[in-house]
């Protein structure tokens, strides 16, 4: 048990390591990253279309290195209903279309799990490491089925590669969390 809560913690760090990201004039924003713009209206992605609706996320600025190419992000984004009462044993079952642009800026809870005592479980050079990740795991709940989504940012009227007009086609990365997935 303690080598799958270590494998999430594992994925968690990968995943915050992808969220790091600093801004220009370093102020750090809520989202656990710096942004790369203050004015709210100019740091907001342009309008994305999905099957269940329209979403806009934000720009970021890449911490590691400021040549980077801005990062379009989207956090929270529903893949499947939540698996709450009659569905809670069920299947995922597609998520319900939504009206309006779902404003995808915060991340989703994460799904119920045992938090591990760093202290006694992981060796000392890691625990520093491993802690910063931890207040990533307090918000809680059976209703985690979300999606953080980063991809190359594209400004208004930007659409490279796609034969259809308006729709950009990119190569894409799935990070999929431990647990009993086969192929």
């Amino acid at each position: 048990m303690l080598r799958m809560e270590l494998l999430g913690l594992l994925l968690l760090a990968c995943t915050q390591i992808l969220t790091e990201h600093r801004d220009l004039h370093e102020s750090r924003s809520q989202y656990g990253y710096h942004q790369r713009f203050h004015d709210l209206q100019e740091r907001m992605t342009r309008e994305v279309r999905v099957k269940e609706g329209r979403l806009r996320g934000v720009v970021v600025q890449p911490r590691t290195n400021h040549n980077l190419q801005l990062v379009d992000v989207f956090l929270g984004v529903p893949y499947a209903e939540p698996p709450v009462k009659s569905f809670r044993f069920s299947p995922p079952r597609s998520p319900q279309p939504w009206r309006g642009v779902r404003q995808s800026q915060e991340f989703a809870p994460v799904c119920p799990q045992v938090l591990p005592n760093l202290r006694e479980e992981v060796k000392p050079g890691r625990y520093e490491y491993l802690e910063r990740h931890l207040p990533y795991l307090k918000n809680q709940s059976e209703d985690c089925l979300y999606l953080n989504i980063y991809a190359p940012h594209q400004a208004e009227g930007e659409c490279e590669g796609s034969h259809e007009p308006g729709v950009s086609l990119l190569t894409a990365m799935v990070l999929v969390g431990y647990g009993s997935y086969r192929l």
